[in-house]
Protein backbone atom coordinates (compact mmCIF):
# COMPACT_ATOMS: atom_id res chain seq x y z
CA UNK A 1 0.00 0.00 0.00
CA UNK A 2 2.87 2.38 0.79
CA UNK A 3 4.42 1.69 -2.61
CA UNK A 4 1.22 2.88 -4.28
CA UNK A 5 1.42 6.18 -2.37
CA UNK A 6 5.09 6.59 -3.30
CA UNK A 7 4.39 5.98 -6.99
CA UNK A 8 1.21 8.02 -7.33
CA UNK A 9 1.94 10.89 -4.95
CA UNK A 10 4.40 12.94 -7.09
CA UNK A 11 2.06 12.97 -10.08
CA UNK A 12 -0.96 13.77 -7.93
CA UNK A 13 0.93 16.54 -6.18
CA UNK A 14 2.01 18.09 -9.49
CA UNK A 15 -1.51 18.01 -10.88
CA UNK A 16 -2.99 19.41 -7.67
CA UNK A 17 -0.46 22.24 -7.53
CA UNK A 18 -1.14 23.12 -11.16
CA UNK A 19 -4.88 23.16 -10.55
CA UNK A 20 -4.58 25.21 -7.38
CA UNK A 21 -2.22 27.70 -9.04
CA UNK A 22 -4.74 28.19 -11.82
CA UNK A 23 -7.51 28.59 -9.27
CA UNK A 24 -5.47 31.12 -7.28
CA UNK A 25 -4.86 33.25 -10.37
CA UNK A 26 -8.53 33.11 -11.31
CA UNK A 27 -9.52 34.01 -7.74
CA UNK A 28 -7.28 37.09 -7.86
CA UNK A 29 -8.88 38.10 -11.16
CA UNK A 30 -12.37 37.60 -9.74
CA UNK A 31 -11.44 39.62 -6.63
CA UNK A 32 -10.28 42.50 -8.81
CA UNK A 33 -13.48 42.32 -10.84
CA UNK A 34 -15.49 42.16 -7.61
CA UNK A 35 -13.74 45.28 -6.30
CA UNK A 36 -14.54 47.07 -9.54
CA UNK A 37 -18.16 45.89 -9.36
CA UNK A 38 -18.50 47.19 -5.80
CA UNK A 39 -18.12 50.72 -7.15
CA UNK A 40 -20.50 50.11 -10.04
CA UNK A 41 -22.99 47.81 -8.26
CA UNK A 42 -23.00 48.61 -4.50
CA UNK A 43 -25.53 45.86 -3.68
CA UNK A 44 -22.98 43.03 -3.44
CA UNK A 45 -25.37 40.76 -1.50
CA UNK A 46 -27.93 41.10 -4.28
CA UNK A 47 -25.25 40.37 -6.84
CA UNK A 48 -24.27 37.19 -4.98
CA UNK A 49 -27.93 36.13 -4.80
CA UNK A 50 -28.28 36.65 -8.54
CA UNK A 51 -25.18 34.49 -9.11
CA UNK A 52 -26.68 31.84 -6.79
CA UNK A 53 -29.89 31.81 -8.83
CA UNK A 54 -28.13 31.72 -12.21
CA UNK A 55 -26.72 28.83 -14.20
CA UNK A 56 -23.25 29.62 -12.79
CA UNK A 57 -24.35 28.58 -9.28
CA UNK A 58 -22.87 25.05 -9.44
CA UNK A 59 -19.51 26.42 -10.60
CA UNK A 60 -19.52 29.08 -7.86
CA UNK A 61 -20.39 26.50 -5.20
CA UNK A 62 -17.64 24.21 -6.48
CA UNK A 63 -15.12 27.08 -6.32
CA UNK A 64 -15.97 27.56 -2.64
CA UNK A 65 -16.28 23.93 -1.56
CA UNK A 66 -13.35 22.40 -3.48
CA UNK A 67 -10.54 23.96 -1.37
CA UNK A 68 -12.25 22.88 1.84
CA UNK A 69 -12.73 19.31 0.64
CA UNK A 70 -9.23 19.18 -0.85
CA UNK A 71 -7.54 20.16 2.41
CA UNK A 72 -9.78 17.90 4.50
CA UNK A 73 -8.90 14.92 2.30
CA UNK A 74 -5.23 15.92 2.47
CA UNK A 75 -5.40 15.81 6.26
CA UNK A 76 -7.08 12.42 6.08
CA UNK A 77 -4.34 11.17 3.74
CA UNK A 78 -1.68 12.38 6.17
CA UNK A 79 -3.43 10.55 8.99
CA UNK A 80 -3.53 7.31 6.99
CA UNK A 81 0.09 7.78 5.96
CA UNK A 82 1.15 8.26 9.60
CA UNK A 83 -0.79 5.21 10.82
CA UNK A 84 -0.16 2.72 7.99
CA UNK A 85 3.18 3.63 6.44
CA UNK A 86 5.48 3.63 9.43
CA UNK A 87 9.17 3.15 8.61
CA UNK A 88 10.46 -0.28 9.46
CA UNK A 89 13.14 -0.40 12.12
CA UNK A 90 16.29 -2.30 11.19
Amino acid sequence: MCLLFVLVYPLAQTLAHSALSTRFISTVCVARIHTALAFVHPDVAGLMCSIGNSSAAPLAKFAVSFPLLYHWLGGLRHTVWDKVCQPRSA
